[in-house]
């Protein structure tokens, strides 16, 4: 998603392809520095961008499908946008999931918490009544 990102910023500020994958590699991790190697490496073949990421299990396929149509109209840069608009609400998506799953365990936990907070306060105040 970052490299998408850092793609789409660079080649929006008039640097070329292949500087802008150089430098939008520095942003991800260095144990995937290998996989911006091999499409670089791709690429100075003088195959498409589509084709190497394609051929790069790293990358989601959602890539070369955005960036083949952005590459057929000769817009990589809305093509790179595309793909991290896809891939961020596809984030946010799974983080409203999640989300859904934890509040009702959190709202339990809290609850009895509060019991046992409530507890721990009431029941000497029970026993110390009976004993009078």
């Amino acid at each position: 998603m970052l490299f998408s990102h850092a793609m789409k910023i660079l080649l929006q500020s008039g640097i070329n392809s292949l500087a802008a994958v150089k430098i939008a590699g520095t942003a991800i991790s260095k144990t995937n520095q290998h996989n911006i190697a091999y499409l670089l490496e791709s690429l100075n073949e003088g195959k498409s961008f589509s084709q190497s990421f394609k051929s790069s299990s790293w990358f989601a396929p959602i890539f070369f499908d955005y960036i083949a149509a952005a590459e057929n109209t000769g817009n990589l840069r809305a093509g790179f946008d595309q793909v991290f608009q896809n891939l961020n609400r596809k984030k946010e998506e799974q983080f409203a999931t999640w989300s859904s799953f934890i509040e009702p365990v959190v709202m339990i936990i809290l609850g009895a918490l509060v019991l046992a907070i409530m507890i721990s306060i009431y029941l000497p105040l029970f026993e110390l009544g009976n004993k009078i």
